[in-house]
C-alpha cells in the first residue's frame, strides 16, 4: 500500500498508518488515519472502529484475534462494545526516550500464538494479570531482552 496522504514529524501527521487489527476489526483514529488504509480495510470486509487515540497500534498489544491489552480507557470502551476482549493495564512502565512513557503495543508484537516483548514483560507491575489473560487466549509471552519494556514502535515479523 502506498499512501497518498501527507506525512510529517509531528502529530497527527506522524501516525497515519498507526492502526491496529483485532479479528475482523481495524481500530483507527479519525483525525490521523490514512484514508487509503481505511478504504482497503473496508474493501476486504473489516469493520472500522474509530477510537480517540492517534497512536492506536502503539496503545494496543494485539494478543489474539479478538483480544487486546491497552492502558487507554477510550480504546477499551469502544473495543469492549465491539466484542473485543480487552484487558486494561496501568499506564506507563514502558520506556520511550523523549517522552514520559511509551505504550504496551509499541513494546510488543504478535507472531502466531506468541506475543513478544522488547524488554522483560515479567517486570511489568501488571504481569500476573497479563499472564492470566494471555493463557485465557492461548497466547504465550516471550521477553526478548532484559530490563524495563521499551517502546520500539511495535514489533513486526516477516
Amino acid at each position: 500500500m502506498i499512501t497518498t496522504e501527507k506525512a510529517g514529524a509531528k502529530y497527527p501527521l506522524d501516525c497515519g498508518l498507526c492502526a491496529a487489527i483485532s479479528g475482523r476489526n481495524i481500530l483507527y483514529c479519525e483525525k490521523s488515519a490514512d484514508r487509503k488504509l481505511l478504504r482497503m480495510g473496508t474493501a476486504y470486509g473489516y469493520a472500522l472502529l474509530s477510537v480517540p487515540q492517534g497512536y492506536t497500534k502503539c496503545s494496543c498489544a494485539i494478543l489474539a484475534d479478538g483480544a487486546i491489552i491497552t492502558s487507554d480507557e477510550g480504546i477499551a470502551n469502544i473495543t469492549r462494545k465491539a466484542g473485543i476482549d480487552t484487558l486494561i493495564i496501568s499506564a506507563g512502565h514502558v520506556d520511550l526516550p523523549g517522552y514520559d512513557y511509551g505504550f504496551i503495543g509499541g513494546a510488543s508484537g504478535l507472531c502466531g500464538n506468541t506475543l513478544y516483548f522488547a524488554g522483560r514483560i515479567e517486570d511489568h507491575p501488571n504481569y500476573e494479570t497479563i499472564r492470566e489473560f494471555s493463557r485465557k487466549h492461548g497466547t504465550e509471552l516471550v521477553s526478548l531482552g532484559k530490563g524495563k519494556l521499551y517502546d520500539v514502535g511495535s514489533l513486526f515479523f516477516i
